[in-house]
């Protein structure tokens, strides 16, 4: 849909290496030029390269299981019991768990409050992959020791286990035969493989399920009925992993989300603010842009296309800037091969801490 930035990938590699080592005003890690100097390089390969190497969180595995993420989560907070909290925050249609890590300072005491999630679209799961290795390396890496002082973060790396399971080994690990009958059906319907699976377990697309102008949606590709992608549901919060992530984002009140999907390197944030909210999200948003290279919106050509996603309901219903990032360029196709995982992760590594920092100011 997009076209793919040729820059992209420079641009996201220098930002990157720069903040890495400073944490200057977003104006000047804009002006660092291209040739980066040796030293700063050097540094930041070299916190780059401790990380990995200690690293819980399997960045490069081709495929990343529910199982595999939980028991990372646990990983991770064994390993910073003090600094993290690992909640369930809901059970999955297919009776899978569903995560929390919080971590960063106290919720009641923070000057920001940042709400991440990933792995809605089951087909999309490089993106859990993505989220999970930002726990890992806020946790780890002094760089951001002094943004956690006063930000408050929560990740949901996996909100669809259902999904992202289907994508991975198709319905025969479904134990309920009636559910495996129907999963086995609608991607038959589909004629696509199951590595395309986009719905939860009841062939619900989660991401059009929220009450945000649920009952707009009129888009061509929308099914009528349960399917392998683009089902809004019932009604609106009709799913449980949707009911979890509503409730868990009331109970945190975040001052801004945001969410990991696949693919097209665009960022979205528009959902009709005006006046201030408008002027707010706009800026942070082209920050975003600046960051990552990737193509964003203006308030010249913004327009609203889709209806009854998550970012979609916390600017509607919490007046909050929450952004979509599409990771990922377009010929890449879905899901997004894990050979790509490192370009994607200098575009967006940051970019939660950009936002708490923004927004810290």
């Amino acid at each position: 849909m997009f076209k793919r930035r040729a820059s992209a990938a420079a641009l996201c590699l220098m930002l990157a290496v720069a903040s890495a080592v400073r944490h200057a005003p977003l104006e000047l890690r804009r002006s660092i030029p291209a040739a980066a100097n040796a030293k700063i390089r050097m540094e930041a390969e070299e916190e780059e390269n401790k990380s990995v190497q200690n690293s819980i969180v399997s960045r490069h595995s081709k495929t990343y299981s529910p199982a595999q993420c939980e028991r990372e989560l646990k990983a991770l907070h064994e390993r910073y019991p003090d600094q993290t909290e690992l909640s369930r925050i809901g059970t999955s249609v297919l009776g899978q768990p569903i995560w929390a890590l919080s971590f960063g300072a106290a919720a009641e005491t923070a000057k920001t409050r940042v709400l991440v999630q990933a792995g809605m679209h089951g087909r999309e799961w490089i993106n859990v992959q993505i989220a999970m290795a930002q726990i890992e390396d806020y946790l780890g890496q002094e760089q951001y020791a002094a943004l956690l002082r006063e930000t408050a973060l929560v990740f949901v790396p996996m909100c669809n286990p259902d999904g992202v399971r289907i994508a991975q080994e198709g319905a025969d690990w479904i134990e309920d035969e009636a559910a495996r009958a129907d999963v086995q059906r609608w991607i038959d319907e589909s004629g696509e493989p199951y590595d395309q699976w986009k719905a939860n377990g009841r062939g619900v697309d989660l991401n059009r399920n929220f009450d945000a102008r649920w009952d707009e949606q009129t888009e061509e590709r929308a099914t009528a009925g349960p399917a392998y992608a683009f089902y809004r549901g019932e009604n609106p919060e009709s799913e449980p992993e949707t009911q979890a992530l509503v409730e868990l984002t009331n109970d945190f009140g975040p001052d801004s989300t945001i969410s990991y999907h696949s693919r097209g390197e665009y960022v979205y944030w528009y959902f009709g603010q005006t006046g201030e909210a408008l002027d707010r999200d706009e800026t942070l948003a082209l920050h975003i842009r600046d960051l990552t290279g990737y193509a964003c919106l203006t308030r010249e050509n913004a327009d609203v296309d889709s209806f009854a996603g998550y970012k979609d309901w916390c600017v509607e219903k919490l007046g909050i800037p929450a952004f979509t990032i599409e990771n990922g360029a377009n010929e890449w196709g879905v899901p997004v091969p894990i050979e790509h995982f490192d370009e994607i992760y200098r575009c967006s590594r940051d970019i939660t801490a950009l936002v708490a920092r923004e927004l810290n100011r």
